[in-house]
């Protein structure tokens, strides 16, 4: 039932204080749930964003969630759009046991290899968070 309203709610908290995290320098996201961020509330992302969407995500509408942070966040983020591939490809790959009793979480459909992209991700993970976590320069 609220995953039906999901694209038609938004949660807004005008009461909640800004709750900015001074350890959190960077941010790597996957298919975030949308409807509980707004501009205004995203207003002080003052850090790197790297954000994933998959094309036919089914459970999350790229429209209504990422790519609602998208356009709510206040700087663009490095966002990759992962094409033909549904909500669970950011799921870790199944075992080929599972694939045959949760085919809907499991199964990717033809073009998508969930094993390839998840190398892939690793590796631009680490490379996001290399660059944006870095030590500053020292100072002459």
């Amino acid at each position: 039932m609220l995953c039906g309203l999901l694209p038609k709610v938004r949660v807004t908290r005008p009461d909640l204080k800004d709750t900015a995290e001074p350890r959190i320098r960077a941010i790597f996201t996957m298919a975030p749930v949308g409807v509980f961020f707004d501009k205004a509330g995203l207003k002080n992302v003052k850090v790197p964003v790297r954000l994933y969407a998959a094309a036919k995500d089914e459970v999350l509408p790229v429209a209504d969630h990422a790519g609602h942070v998208r356009a709510s966040l206040p700087a663009a983020p490095e966002y990759t759009l992962v094409p033909r591939a549904g909500h669970y490809v950011f799921l870790a790959p199944c075992m080929p046991e599972a694939k045959q009793e949760a085919r809907d979480i499991c199964v990717d459909p033809p073009g998508v290899d969930r094993e390839k992209l998840h190398r892939e991700w690793t590796g631009d993970a680490v490379r996001f968070f290399t660059r944006t976590l870095a030590p500053a320069p020292a100072k002459p």
